[in-house]
């Protein structure tokens, strides 16, 4: 009984892991579709969760990073707020640096774009 009250456990949690991946994949591809539909408030949004549900999605980190170098800040920010989304930022940084699948010219590129976003969050503090 106890075997296969583990067994049924496991594969709950395998349905669970495979709900996210999927749920995070939708909002990535999402994101991706409004930011080239010119909706960078929605994609952002939508990137955010996305990032929540599987945060090592690099296409998905590309686009919080692109999207917050080139939007303007929300002037009413609170610290915890300001704190959060720097975290998430240098998260998706590292990530995208650390995959093996973007070329060194989109690298230093998603740099540049990170170095921007940085900048924004140390005129806000």
């Amino acid at each position: 009984i106890l075997m296969l009250s583990q067994i049924k456990m496991l594969d709950g949690v395998q349905k669970e892991i495979q709900q996210r991946l999927e749920e995070g994949k939708q909002l990535s591809e999402k994101a991706l579709l409004q930011r080239k539909n010119n909706d960078a408030n929605r994609a952002i949004k939508n990137a955010y969760k996305a990032f929540y549900r599987v945060p090592f999605h690099y296409n998905n980190c590309k686009v919080i990073i692109e999207l917050a170098a080139l939007s303007t800040p929300p002037p009413s920010q609170s610290a915890i707020d300001i704190h959060k989304n720097e975290s998430i930022l240098k998260s998706c940084h590292w990530i995208y640096e650390n995959d093996n699948r973007p070329n060194t010219e989109e690298k230093r590129h998603n740099h540049e774009l990170f170095e921007l976003a940085m900048s924004k969050f140390e005129v806000q503090t």
